[in-house]
């Protein structure tokens, strides 16, 4: 069974808006729309170790468990390891993609290469769509 989850970064806030997906256990581990300010996310931890991203194994997952609730979720919801990519643009961090799985060793080097590739066009949208919106907001002000 795979999990999807999408952080996406709020620079003003310096925290994270997350959208979790996966099967019945959604709501276990992140509920829609939770904020996790950068300080008290597990992200920040792996971003700053691994700022390409990579494969978080079950290992690392119970002994981060502890410390973040959203992890212990995770791994309540049977999620055995996460890989997870920034949504980074050439201006900014735009969000986070995670894919998970049951499974301890789903991933592959080839497959975070190629989660690589759709979060660099993941985040190129997602840039699109917010500047799209930042001018919406202009238009509709004046």
């Amino acid at each position: 069974m795979l999990f999807r989850a999408r952080n996406l970064w709020n620079e003003k806030q310096r925290s994270y808006l997350v959208f979790a997906k996966g099967a019945s256990h959604e709501s276990e581990f992140a509920p829609p729309g939770m904020v996790l300010p950068s300080d008290n996310a597990f992200t920040t931890q792996i971003l700053e170790k691994y700022p390409q991203g990579t494969v978080v194994r079950r290992a690392e997952l119970e002994a981060a468990a502890p410390q973040f609730e959203v992890v212990q979720g995770a791994l309540n919801a049977g999620i055995g390891c996460w890989c997870t990519v920034p949504l980074r643009t050439p201006h900014q961090l735009v969000g986070v993609l995670y894919l998970g799985s049951q499974s301890d060793d789903a991933f592959t080097d080839k497959d975070i290469e190629l989660v690589r590739q759709v979060a660099n066009g993941l985040a190129l949208f997602v840039e699109n769509a917010l500047t799209h919106e930042a001018l919406q907001r202009r238009n509709c002000s004046r």
